[in-house]
């Protein structure tokens, strides 16, 4: 269901969308977005999503309304926050709470902000909290833009050299136009192509090791559904934590 509160008006032609889960994480995918995505053109819309609780129907029309505002709250604190650290304007930065999860969000909603990138962080909120993997490993089977996937220990370094595996060594297919905008942003990043490793488990890490990339980018053929037991399995990956941010396209 679309969220009756949300409002595009005014977003910016394209934009980068920040899914926040929980404060600290959002917080590290703005700081990465605004570093390493972000260019005059963009638009950041931050989201959190609420759902509606599965007790006391009575309850339900007062709670709502509560949830959409504690969202919207955190959200706005993350609005203030960028204002203040980063060279970004007011117009420019959009709050989206919305009724559902992230799946119903890219489902019916982010093509109302033309997005570039989708980022999540993996960094929880506190010790203890859920693990996102499961959700990060949803968010890339299904996503229909590129998906940043920011690990909870991320390295501060710039993102300048990019390893990107897909099945066939092709510089020339339509998922690589989003690794053009990242070298529209920086110059200086250099891209290596390479066919996906033998043994999917080690040989991911064993590559990344030799490599030392600051980004690694993942076609999304390349991940292992239901159906495709060979296939990279993206769930062992995030579970090492590799410090590296990864890129779903």
């Amino acid at each position: 269901m679309l969220n009756q509160y949300t409002k595009t008006a005014g977003v910016a032609q394209s934009s980068i969308i920040i899914l926040s889960e929980f404060m600290e994480g959002a917080w590290e995918a703005i700081r990465f977005s605004v570093k390493n995505l972000v260019s005059p053109q963009h638009g950041l819309v931050y989201v959190q999503t609420y759902r509606k609780p599965d007790f006391g129907q009575s309850l339900l029309h007062n709670f709502v309304p509560v949830m959409e505002k504690f969202a919207r709250d955190e959200l706005t604190v993350l609005k203030k926050r960028t204002l203040k650290e980063f060279d970004v304007q007011d117009e420019r930065v959009f709050v989206c709470p919305f009724e559902g999860d992230f799946l119903s969000f890219i489902q019916f909603k982010q093509t109302a902000y033309n997005p570039d990138f989708v980022v999540v962080s993996m960094k929880a909120g506190f010790s203890g909290a859920p693990s996102l993997v499961k959700k990060a490993c949803r968010l890339a089977a299904c996503t229909t833009k590129p998906l940043f996937i920011l690990p909870e220990n991320i390295k501060e370094n710039p993102v300048l050299k990019v390893l990107y595996l897909s099945e066939k060594k092709d510089k020339t297919t339509e998922k690589t136009n989003c690794l053009s905008k990242l070298q529209s942003l920086n110059k200086d990043i250099t891209i290596h192509f390479h066919l996906p490793p033998d043994k999917h488990d080690g040989g991911l890490a064993v590559l990344t090791d030799e490599l030392q990339p600051d980004l690694l980018v993942l076609d999304q053929n390349l991940l292992q559904t239901g159906t495709q037991r060979r296939r990279l399995k993206l769930k062992n990956w995030l579970k090492k934590d590799q410090n590296i941010p990864l890129l779903v396209v």
